[in-house]
């Protein structure tokens, strides 16, 4: 494989959307077995987000670690370091007698995890010219989203069936499978490893990645916006299973709105992406998210039990999201050269940080409402909008 030819073939492909899709498995598989967990293990419900804010600032700081490694050793090794951590994780929460142990075995499982999204993006990076970088990573980012559409349904449809443990069983027979998978399909792509493997190397990296002009601002737009979407994640289990009544089954299929809203978007993303440039894409998809989260709000302000308005309109709300956020990506890589692993970590960082956050956050202020939850949610769509508006006003600046 070439270091930057004009495409991969599709075994390479297929294996890279897989790893992607290893994060939000790793999040939305277990979701629907909250509550019972929360039963068996008699968790609070503090603590039982801590399950889900852990695993995400887990993740986020993970990436700081795999993104610049990957620019050092490989992306290959890496890869399969993270991997196989995810599947001993997995095992952990799987056999977990304690809340304390499954949280444990989340930490370890998410920590594995962390390495898929980062990597994956560094590959495509290597592997695609600049042109064709944000299409890709749009196909691969789809994959990231309409994941938990199979594993929402799944895990609820395990727990109804069986018990909770058979939610962390499948996550360690798909981490086994995906490993395999990588094992013999992927290739090293980074032909142009960076010297240097200390720990100061890796600081290194990530501040001169933060440097780089505009990249914090991209960063940024990117954390806002994931801030909104876990924060709804986070609060959407306890809201639509304990405040309205619906089972787990059920809250599966209301999950299908979310990802199918990003593959629309991700397609109108494919579609306008070479008539319109990447401020103007960020832009549109920013508004056009934060104007659903308006009316998600109004909405459910009528009407409190309403499960179609929370996921109709989170719906429509990643599909701005799948519009805006791989050209808002692309650009933030792009600009990194052969720091690509470092770049693509530090967005991820921002991405799973803002999100641990603001799902923490819902869960202090939660009053037995879906107030605060929207509030979180408003605030995060209304300052990602601004700070589209600062990539705007960026990309005029700079144009000739």
């Amino acid at each position: 494989m070439n270091s930057r030819p004009g495409s991969a073939g599709a075994l390479f492909f297929a294996a890279v959307i897989a790893v992607t899709a290893l994060g939000p498995l790793t999040l939305h598989l277990a979701l629907p077995a909250f509550p019972a967990i929360q039963r068996d293990l008699n968790a609070s419900l503090a603590t039982l987000q801590l399950a889900i804010s852990l695993a995400m600032l887990t993740m986020a700081f993970a990436t700081l670690v795999y993104g610049p490694l990957s620019d050092r050793l490989g992306r290959r090794p890496v890869l399969l370091a993270g991997l196989t951590l995810f599947v001993i994780g997995s095992v952990i929460c799987m056999v977990a007698p304690t809340i304390t142990l499954l949280i444990f075995g989340r930490f370890v499982q998410a920590a594995g995890a962390a390495c898929g999204t980062v990597i994956a993006r560094a590959m495509l990076s290597d592997v695609y010219s600049r042109e064709r970088l944000a299409a890709m990573i749009g196909y691969v980012t789809a994959a990231y989203v309409v994941a938990p559409a199979v594993a929402a349904p799944m895990g609820g449809m395990l727990v109804h069936v069986f018990d909770w443990r058979a939610v962390f069983t499948f996550a360690t027979i798909v981490g086994a499978i995906i490993l395999a998978g990588s094992v013999f399909l992927l290739e090293e792509t980074n032909r142009h490893p960076v010297p240097g493997r200390g720990l100061t190397q890796l600081v290194r990296g990530n501040l001169q990645v933060l440097r780089l002009p505009g990249f914090y601002v991209y960063a940024l737009f990117l954390g806002l916006g994931s801030g909104g979407f876990f924060a709804f994640l986070g609060a959407a289990p306890y809201l639509v299973i304990e405040l309205q009544g619906r089972s787990t089954a059920e809250y599966g299929v209301y999950f299908l709105f979310i990802p199918f809203g990003y593959f629309l978007g991700s397609l109108a993303c494919g579609w306008l992406g070479g008539r319109f440039r990447a401020h103007q894409m960020v832009a549109a998809g920013s508004v056009f998210a934060a104007f659903w989260v308006v009316t998600m709000v109004i909405w459910v302000s009528l009407d409190r039990d309403s499960t179609v308005a929370l996921f109709l309109c989170t719906g429509m709300m990643t599909m701005g999201g799948g519009i805006s956020t791989p050209h808002a990506q692309a650009a933030a890589i792009s600009r990194a050269g052969n720091l690509a692993g470092t770049a693509s970590g530090m967005l991820v960082f921002m991405q799973w940080a803002c999100g641990a956050l603001f799902a923490q956050l819902v869960g202090m202020i939660a009053d037995g409402t879906p107030y605060p939850a929207l509030a979180v949610i408003a605030i995060c769509a209304l300052s990602s909008t601004a700070v589209a508006a600062i990539v705007v006003r960026n990309a005029r600046r700079a144009a000739p």
